[in-house]
């Protein structure tokens, strides 16, 4: 059943509240990644708006959308009661929206507009965010600061954009008096289209400075939205003033003091938190000594991985005096089992020496030979290399 394991099912991350000791399940990603129906139900779930078992470690697809349909229904009291147009109209669009749902678990079409975070062409999947009162953000915006880009396109969709840029260049292309438009209306029109043009390759990110702080003020405090960007759908939060994004990858399935990476710029610059926005350290729970001795001995297997071989095999001393704690220890080691080894060959010469004394029939001795049948290596450091997996802060 891997289609059904992989594409149908969630696995289920339990983490704990320490204040509270309550506990919440988050969703990780299936191979579909990071789509619009697993952000909504974190965002459902650490809302308490859907709940599941304590027990479970799987959820499917279908129970999902099972769960999000009985809260919209308890959510949007326009569905039960009020005036019968109303009620019909709203009962069409819980049906579109159960018909949408299933769709989401792959990604959806998404046309933003450039003025504001909220600001999307309107589509029936998008009723899903209304109906389940999630907003929809994102953070593609041009700055108001270059008011004639701002003025010419901001509002426009992605696809207008895109249809703007390519009516200019086929105006430039085959004549401007082709499409019924004077010199001057072209010329604009180009100028517009090249902006728009550079905008696009200057932001391939789908995020902008601008967008960036816009979306900071757009969410209010203690708010779980989902947020779009690069086609991926991300349940995002705000807290103490700054934004938080779930980790809802499967590799931090075991880590559970990983829940929040902190939202801090437009380059990809981040850091882990728990659930009560304690930042992620690897080394929580570990005596400081063990975390100096690891520290040393990372350090140390870092700098054997960066400077060059010696060409003999040698020990060798590094130069001002100051020698490798790793050499130091060899060659002690090498010198005591060499001294070693001597005083054996010379206590078995001793004992061979008394023997042919002692007795009168001549005999035969064999003279151990001074050379080991085997040169004495130095011992390896019994120092196990603690490696630790972090993550940049």
């Amino acid at each position: 059943m891997p289609s059904e394991e992989f594409e149908d099912n969630y696995r289920i991350k339990w983490i704990t509240e320490r204040s509270t000791g309550k506990k919440y399940a988050v969703l990780l990603q299936n191979r579909n990644g990071p789509c619009p129906l697993l952000a909504i139900s974190n965002a459902l779930l650490l809302r308490g708006n859907i709940d599941i078992h304590e027990d479970m470690s799987h959820v499917n697809e279908e129970m999902l959308i099972e769960k999000i349909t009985e809260y919209i229904f308890r959510a949007n009291p326009l569905l039960r009661e009020g005036e019968e147009e109303v009620v019909a109209n709203e009962q069409q669009n819980l049906a579109d929206v159960i018909t949408t749902l299933p769709k989401l678990k792959k990604g959806i079409d998404v046309n933003v507009r450039f003025n504001a975070p909220d600001a999307f062409e309107f589509t029936p999947e998008l009723s899903c965010f209304d109906m389940c009162r999630v907003r929809l953000l994102h953070g593609w915006l041009v700055d108001p600061q270059d008011p004639y880009s701002f003025d010419s396109f901001a509002k426009l969709t992605y696809n207008q954009l895109v249809d703007l840029i390519i009516t200019a260049s086929s105006s430039d292309q085959y004549g401007h008096l082709e499409n019924g438009m004077d010199s001057e209306e072209c010329s604009n029109r180009q100028v517009i289209a090249k902006l728009a043009g550079d905008f696009l390759e200057d932001n391939p990110s789908q995020l902008t400075l601008h967008g960036f702080h816009a979306l900071s003020s757009a969410v209010a405090e203690n708010e779980i939205c989902v947020f779009f960007r690069n086609n991926h759908f991300s349940t995002l939060t705000r807290r103490d003033g700054k934004l938080f994004l779930l980790v809802s990858d499967l590799g931090y399935l075991h880590e559970p003091e990983i829940v929040w990476d902190k939202f801090i710029g437009i380059h990809g610059e981040s850091q882990f938190f728990n659930f009560d926005l304690v930042a992620y350290d690897p080394f929580r729970g570990v005596d400081r000594k063990d975390q100096d001795l690891a520290e040393r001995l990372q350090a140390e297997e870092n700098r054997k991985v960066l400077e060059p071989k010696p060409k003999t095999s040698k020990p060798s001393a590094t130069t001002g005096g100051e020698a490798s704690s790793s050499n130091q220890d060899e060659d002690e080691d090498y010198k005591l089992a060499k001294k070693l080894h001597e005083m054996e060959v010379s206590k078995s010469r001793g004992q061979a020496t008394r023997a042919a004394r002692q007795t009168r029939k001549p005999t035969h001795t064999t003279t151990p030979s001074t050379t080991p049948s085997s040169t004495p290596q130095p011992a390896s450091d019994k120092s196990k290399s603690i490696s630790s997996s972090c993550w940049q802060q």
